[in-house]
Protein backbone atom coordinates (compact mmCIF):
# COMPACT_ATOMS: atom_id res chain seq x y z
CA UNK A 1 0.00 0.00 0.00
CA UNK A 2 1.46 3.48 -0.79
CA UNK A 3 1.86 5.76 2.17
CA UNK A 4 2.31 8.89 0.09
CA UNK A 5 -1.05 10.78 -1.07
CA UNK A 6 0.54 12.44 -4.26
CA UNK A 7 0.52 11.42 -8.01
CA UNK A 8 3.03 12.62 -10.82
CA UNK A 9 1.15 11.95 -13.24
CA UNK A 10 2.07 14.54 -15.69
CA UNK A 11 1.28 12.92 -19.37
CA UNK A 12 -1.82 15.71 -20.40
CA UNK A 13 -3.14 13.73 -23.60
CA UNK A 14 -6.82 13.29 -25.42
CA UNK A 15 -8.62 15.37 -22.88
CA UNK A 16 -12.08 16.57 -22.56
CA UNK A 17 -12.48 19.43 -20.17
CA UNK A 18 -15.45 21.22 -18.85
CA UNK A 19 -15.14 24.27 -16.81
CA UNK A 20 -17.12 26.17 -14.34
CA UNK A 21 -18.23 29.74 -14.10
CA UNK A 22 -17.51 30.91 -10.99
CA UNK A 23 -16.70 34.53 -10.20
CA UNK A 24 -13.14 34.81 -8.51
CA UNK A 25 -12.53 38.03 -6.26
CA UNK A 26 -8.48 36.80 -5.90
CA UNK A 27 -5.97 38.83 -7.09
CA UNK A 28 -3.95 36.32 -9.89
CA UNK A 29 -0.98 34.39 -8.72
CA UNK A 30 1.02 34.52 -11.62
CA UNK A 31 4.22 33.15 -10.42
CA UNK A 32 2.99 30.74 -8.24
CA UNK A 33 4.95 31.66 -5.10
CA UNK A 34 3.14 30.98 -1.48
CA UNK A 35 1.39 34.08 0.34
CA UNK A 36 3.06 34.46 3.71
CA UNK A 37 0.43 36.57 5.23
CA UNK A 38 -1.97 33.67 5.68
CA UNK A 39 -2.02 31.36 8.68
CA UNK A 40 -0.84 27.81 8.89
CA UNK A 41 -2.85 24.85 9.28
CA UNK A 42 -2.92 21.00 8.21
CA UNK A 43 -6.13 19.64 6.61
CA UNK A 44 -8.62 21.49 8.48
CA UNK A 45 -9.25 25.20 9.16
CA UNK A 46 -7.05 26.95 11.73
CA UNK A 47 -9.82 28.73 13.50
CA UNK A 48 -11.99 25.05 14.27
CA UNK A 49 -10.42 22.61 15.60
CA UNK A 50 -10.37 19.02 14.46
CA UNK A 51 -12.79 17.41 17.15
CA UNK A 52 -15.71 19.77 15.26
CA UNK A 53 -15.26 17.70 12.13
CA UNK A 54 -14.62 14.23 13.98
CA UNK A 55 -18.21 14.97 15.38
CA UNK A 56 -19.89 15.87 12.18
CA UNK A 57 -18.90 12.66 10.98
CA UNK A 58 -20.65 10.83 13.54
CA UNK A 59 -23.78 12.53 12.65
CA UNK A 60 -24.59 13.52 16.19
CA UNK A 61 -26.99 16.39 16.40
CA UNK A 62 -27.23 18.79 14.81
CA UNK A 63 -25.53 17.14 11.79
CA UNK A 64 -28.02 14.50 11.73
CA UNK A 65 -30.38 16.32 9.14
CA UNK A 66 -30.78 16.06 5.98
CA UNK A 67 -28.18 18.82 4.75
CA UNK A 68 -25.64 16.14 5.85
CA UNK A 69 -24.78 13.10 4.45
CA UNK A 70 -24.72 9.98 6.08
CA UNK A 71 -20.96 9.41 7.62
CA UNK A 72 -21.62 5.76 8.32
CA UNK A 73 -20.99 3.81 5.74
CA UNK A 74 -17.35 5.27 5.72
CA UNK A 75 -15.20 2.44 6.70
CA UNK A 76 -11.73 2.35 7.63
CA UNK A 77 -9.36 -0.05 5.53
CA UNK A 78 -6.46 -1.30 7.46
CA UNK A 79 -3.42 -3.06 4.86
CA UNK A 80 -0.55 -4.75 5.66
CA UNK A 81 1.96 -4.36 2.98
CA UNK A 82 5.13 -4.68 3.62
CA UNK A 83 7.45 -1.37 4.02
CA UNK A 84 4.13 0.43 2.52
CA UNK A 85 1.93 -0.64 5.17
CA UNK A 86 -0.78 1.97 6.19
CA UNK A 87 -4.29 2.71 6.05
CA UNK A 88 -7.32 4.08 3.48
CA UNK A 89 -10.62 5.04 3.93
CA UNK A 90 -12.99 3.49 2.06
CA UNK A 91 -17.11 3.75 1.60
CA UNK A 92 -19.66 0.31 2.14
CA UNK A 93 -22.29 1.04 -1.45
CA UNK A 94 -23.55 -2.32 -0.69
CA UNK A 95 -23.56 -5.16 2.12
CA UNK A 96 -20.82 -6.74 1.14
CA UNK A 97 -19.19 -3.91 -1.00
CA UNK A 98 -16.65 -1.38 -0.24
CA UNK A 99 -15.52 1.19 -2.49
CA UNK A 100 -12.10 2.67 -2.43
CA UNK A 101 -8.85 3.96 -4.87
CA UNK A 102 -6.66 1.59 -6.62
CA UNK A 103 -3.43 3.23 -5.05
CA UNK A 104 -4.09 1.57 -1.76
CA UNK A 105 -3.39 -1.84 -2.67
CA UNK A 106 -1.57 -1.33 -6.09
CA UNK A 107 1.25 1.17 -6.69
CA UNK A 108 2.25 0.51 -10.71
CA UNK A 109 5.12 1.94 -10.29
CA UNK A 110 6.82 -0.32 -7.24
CA UNK A 111 4.74 -3.22 -6.92
CA UNK A 112 4.79 -6.39 -8.96
CA UNK A 113 1.35 -7.82 -7.77
CA UNK A 114 -1.96 -5.76 -5.20
CA UNK A 115 -1.94 -6.40 -1.65
CA UNK A 116 -3.03 -9.99 -0.85
CA UNK A 117 -6.45 -10.23 0.77
CA UNK A 118 -5.43 -11.98 3.81
CA UNK A 119 -3.47 -8.68 4.86
CA UNK A 120 -6.76 -6.81 4.58
CA UNK A 121 -9.18 -6.01 7.39
CA UNK A 122 -12.25 -3.46 7.12
CA UNK A 123 -13.38 -1.50 10.73
CA UNK A 124 -16.92 0.08 11.02
CA UNK A 125 -17.19 2.82 13.44
CA UNK A 126 -16.17 6.75 13.87
CA UNK A 127 -13.36 5.06 15.97
CA UNK A 128 -10.68 2.77 14.31
CA UNK A 129 -9.31 2.13 17.72
CA UNK A 130 -12.62 1.20 19.20
CA UNK A 131 -14.46 -0.59 15.92
CA UNK A 132 -17.89 -0.97 16.07
CA UNK A 133 -17.33 -4.15 14.05
CA UNK A 134 -14.79 -5.64 11.51
CA UNK A 135 -14.80 -7.46 8.85
CA UNK A 136 -12.43 -9.58 6.58
CA UNK A 137 -11.98 -9.65 2.79
CA UNK A 138 -13.21 -12.49 0.20
CA UNK A 139 -11.59 -10.50 -2.95
CA UNK A 140 -10.16 -7.11 -4.28
CA UNK A 141 -10.47 -6.13 -7.52
CA UNK A 142 -8.58 -2.60 -8.93
CA UNK A 143 -9.77 -1.32 -12.62
CA UNK A 144 -7.70 -2.49 -15.01
CA UNK A 145 -6.79 0.69 -16.47
CA UNK A 146 -4.84 1.72 -12.75
CA UNK A 147 -3.15 -2.42 -13.26
CA UNK A 148 -1.62 -0.81 -16.74
CA UNK A 149 0.14 1.47 -15.18
CA UNK A 150 -1.56 4.17 -13.14
CA UNK A 151 -1.38 7.56 -14.10
CA UNK A 152 -4.16 9.40 -12.24
CA UNK A 153 -3.71 12.56 -14.15
CA UNK A 154 -3.99 10.81 -17.66
CA UNK A 155 -6.94 8.82 -17.39
CA UNK A 156 -8.61 9.34 -13.87
CA UNK A 157 -8.79 5.67 -12.98
CA UNK A 158 -7.84 5.26 -9.14
CA UNK A 159 -10.94 2.99 -8.20
CA UNK A 160 -10.98 -0.29 -6.42
CA UNK A 161 -13.79 -2.65 -4.93
CA UNK A 162 -13.43 -4.81 -2.10
CA UNK A 163 -15.98 -7.77 -1.52
CA UNK A 164 -16.21 -8.68 2.43
CA UNK A 165 -16.35 -12.26 3.36
CA UNK A 166 -19.41 -11.66 5.52
CA UNK A 167 -21.71 -8.83 4.90
CA UNK A 168 -22.33 -5.65 7.28
CA UNK A 169 -25.93 -5.23 7.71
CA UNK A 170 -25.86 -2.75 10.58
CA UNK A 171 -25.35 -0.05 8.06
CA UNK A 172 -27.07 1.37 5.23
CA UNK A 173 -24.74 1.52 1.96
CA UNK A 174 -24.17 4.58 0.25
CA UNK A 175 -25.53 5.84 -3.32
CA UNK A 176 -23.57 5.66 -6.10
CA UNK A 177 -23.74 8.52 -8.82
CA UNK A 178 -23.53 6.47 -12.20
CA UNK A 179 -24.84 9.95 -14.65
CA UNK A 180 -22.81 11.41 -16.20
CA UNK A 181 -22.17 15.14 -15.77
CA UNK A 182 -24.59 15.08 -12.57
CA UNK A 183 -21.88 16.59 -11.14
CA UNK A 184 -22.67 19.99 -10.40
CA UNK A 185 -19.86 22.61 -10.79
CA UNK A 186 -20.16 24.71 -7.77
CA UNK A 187 -21.88 22.80 -5.80
CA UNK A 188 -21.37 22.25 -1.98
CA UNK A 189 -19.64 18.48 -1.32
CA UNK A 190 -18.91 16.47 1.63
CA UNK A 191 -15.90 13.94 1.81
CA UNK A 192 -15.36 11.89 4.65
CA UNK A 193 -12.30 9.84 6.00
CA UNK A 194 -9.86 8.69 8.44
CA UNK A 195 -6.43 10.93 7.51
CA UNK A 196 -3.38 10.97 9.87
CA UNK A 197 -3.64 13.67 12.15
CA UNK A 198 -1.74 11.69 14.78
CA UNK A 199 1.03 13.93 14.68
CA UNK A 200 -0.73 17.64 15.48
CA UNK A 201 -1.17 18.98 18.43
CA UNK A 202 -3.46 17.80 20.77
CA UNK A 203 -3.46 13.95 19.36
CA UNK A 204 -2.09 10.34 20.30
CA UNK A 205 0.87 9.74 18.17
CA UNK A 206 0.21 5.93 18.95
CA UNK A 207 -3.32 5.90 17.77
CA UNK A 208 -5.09 5.79 14.62
CA UNK A 209 -6.61 8.79 13.89
CA UNK A 210 -11.06 8.87 14.06
CA UNK A 211 -13.14 9.58 11.23
CA UNK A 212 -14.05 13.38 10.23
CA UNK A 213 -15.91 14.78 7.63
CA UNK A 214 -15.76 18.06 5.58
CA UNK A 215 -17.32 20.32 3.35
CA UNK A 216 -15.88 21.99 0.43
CA UNK A 217 -16.54 23.19 -3.58
CA UNK A 218 -16.73 21.41 -6.44
CA UNK A 219 -14.38 23.20 -8.57
CA UNK A 220 -13.68 20.55 -11.59
CA UNK A 221 -14.86 17.71 -13.52
CA UNK A 222 -13.41 16.30 -16.63
CA UNK A 223 -14.39 12.98 -18.46
CA UNK A 224 -13.47 11.39 -21.51
CA UNK A 225 -9.96 10.10 -20.55
CA UNK A 226 -9.78 6.80 -22.59
CA UNK A 227 -7.10 4.13 -21.87
CA UNK A 228 -6.76 1.26 -24.16
CA UNK A 229 -5.63 -1.82 -22.71
CA UNK A 230 -5.30 -4.53 -25.53
CA UNK A 231 -8.00 -3.14 -27.91
CA UNK A 232 -10.44 -2.68 -25.46
CA UNK A 233 -11.38 1.22 -24.29
CA UNK A 234 -11.16 2.27 -20.22
CA UNK A 235 -13.06 4.99 -19.73
CA UNK A 236 -11.80 7.47 -17.05
CA UNK A 237 -12.26 10.86 -15.12
CA UNK A 238 -11.75 13.67 -12.35
CA UNK A 239 -12.99 15.85 -10.06
CA UNK A 240 -11.41 18.51 -7.80
CA UNK A 241 -11.77 21.08 -5.00
CA UNK A 242 -8.92 23.14 -3.31
CA UNK A 243 -9.12 24.61 0.45
CA UNK A 244 -9.42 28.38 0.88
CA UNK A 245 -8.80 30.12 3.55
CA UNK A 246 -10.80 32.44 5.63
CA UNK A 247 -9.40 35.38 4.30
CA UNK A 248 -9.76 34.58 0.66
CA UNK A 249 -6.18 35.41 -0.25
CA UNK A 250 -5.29 31.64 -2.01
CA UNK A 251 -7.81 30.10 -4.26
CA UNK A 252 -5.23 27.71 -6.24
CA UNK A 253 -8.20 26.94 -8.60
CA UNK A 254 -9.17 30.25 -9.25
CA UNK A 255 -5.38 31.85 -10.19
CA UNK A 256 -3.71 32.59 -12.78
CA UNK A 257 -0.83 29.73 -11.93
CA UNK A 258 -0.91 26.29 -12.64
CA UNK A 259 1.35 23.43 -12.55
CA UNK A 260 1.05 20.40 -15.04
CA UNK A 261 -0.95 18.22 -12.69
CA UNK A 262 -3.67 21.12 -12.06
CA UNK A 263 -3.53 21.69 -16.12
CA UNK A 264 -4.21 18.12 -16.71
CA UNK A 265 -7.86 18.58 -14.26
CA UNK A 266 -8.62 21.48 -16.60
CA UNK A 267 -9.64 24.63 -17.19
CA UNK A 268 -11.83 27.40 -15.06
CA UNK A 269 -12.22 29.27 -11.96
CA UNK A 270 -13.28 28.90 -8.62
CA UNK A 271 -14.58 30.71 -5.54
CA UNK A 272 -12.28 32.24 -3.06
CA UNK A 273 -14.99 31.99 -0.11
CA UNK A 274 -14.55 29.33 2.85
CA UNK A 275 -17.52 27.36 3.50
CA UNK A 276 -17.89 27.07 7.28
CA UNK A 277 -16.52 23.56 7.57
CA UNK A 278 -14.10 23.60 4.81
CA UNK A 279 -10.83 21.70 4.91
CA UNK A 280 -8.87 19.25 2.32
CA UNK A 281 -8.10 15.76 2.30
CA UNK A 282 -4.40 13.89 3.73
CA UNK A 283 -2.54 10.91 4.10
CA UNK A 284 -5.18 8.01 4.98
CA UNK A 285 -7.85 9.62 3.59
CA UNK A 286 -7.04 8.19 0.19
CA UNK A 287 -10.13 6.20 -1.07
CA UNK A 288 -12.80 7.96 0.95
CA UNK A 289 -16.04 9.44 -0.97
CA UNK A 290 -16.59 13.09 -2.18
CA UNK A 291 -20.68 13.38 -1.30
CA UNK A 292 -22.73 15.51 -3.52
CA UNK A 293 -26.58 15.67 -3.10
CA UNK A 294 -28.14 14.36 -6.36
CA UNK A 295 -32.50 14.72 -6.43
CA UNK A 296 -32.48 15.31 -2.79
CA UNK A 297 -30.14 12.38 -2.00
CA UNK A 298 -26.31 12.37 -0.79
CA UNK A 299 -24.76 10.15 -3.40
CA UNK A 300 -20.64 9.06 -3.70
CA UNK A 301 -20.10 10.98 -7.48
CA UNK A 302 -15.76 10.57 -6.55
CA UNK A 303 -13.64 8.44 -4.50
CA UNK A 304 -10.03 10.15 -3.08
CA UNK A 305 -6.82 9.69 -5.32
CA UNK A 306 -4.92 12.44 -3.51
CA UNK A 307 -4.13 15.76 -4.78
CA UNK A 308 -1.58 18.24 -6.68
CA UNK A 309 1.94 18.66 -5.89
CA UNK A 310 2.92 21.50 -4.71
CA UNK A 311 -0.12 23.44 -6.64
CA UNK A 312 1.43 26.86 -5.06
CA UNK A 313 5.32 26.58 -5.26
CA UNK A 314 6.49 25.31 -1.91
CA UNK A 315 3.21 24.55 -0.50
CA UNK A 316 2.61 21.63 2.09
CA UNK A 317 0.18 18.90 2.13
CA UNK A 318 -2.63 20.06 4.25
CA UNK A 319 -2.03 24.21 3.80
CA UNK A 320 -4.20 26.42 2.54
CA UNK A 321 -4.08 26.01 -1.61
CA UNK A 322 -4.03 22.42 -1.27
CA UNK A 323 -6.45 20.61 -3.98
CA UNK A 324 -7.59 17.22 -3.66
CA UNK A 325 -8.28 14.81 -7.01
CA UNK A 326 -10.72 12.15 -6.94
CA UNK A 327 -11.69 9.28 -9.39
CA UNK A 328 -15.37 9.97 -11.20
CA UNK A 329 -17.75 7.07 -10.11
CA UNK A 330 -19.96 7.58 -13.27
CA UNK A 331 -16.56 7.35 -15.09
CA UNK A 332 -16.50 3.43 -14.01
CA UNK A 333 -20.50 2.76 -14.22
CA UNK A 334 -20.40 -0.30 -15.72
CA UNK A 335 -16.98 -1.72 -14.24
CA UNK A 336 -18.18 -1.03 -10.95
CA UNK A 337 -21.74 -2.79 -11.69
CA UNK A 338 -20.51 -5.58 -13.59
CA UNK A 339 -17.93 -6.36 -10.55
CA UNK A 340 -20.49 -6.30 -7.95
CA UNK A 341 -21.91 -9.37 -9.69
CA UNK A 342 -19.12 -11.53 -8.62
Amino acid sequence: MINLRRFLGLSLASLVLFSCSKNNDVAPNTDGSTPTNVPTTFGVRHDIPLSKYETIATNQAPFNTSDYPDFTPVVFINADHGEASGTCTGTLIGSQWVLSAGHCFFDPAKDTAPTSIDKLSILVGADPNNPIETRRVSALYIAPSWLDGGDFYKYGNDIALIKLASPITSVTPAAVNFTMDAETIGSTVWYAGYGDYSAQAGQDASKRSKKHALENILDRRMGGLTHVINGVNNEGGTLAFDFDDPSGIINTLGDSYANDQEKALGSGTSTNKALDWEATTVQGDSGGPLLMKINFKWTVIGVLNGGVTEPLVGLKDGAYGDISTFTRTASFRTWIQDTMKK
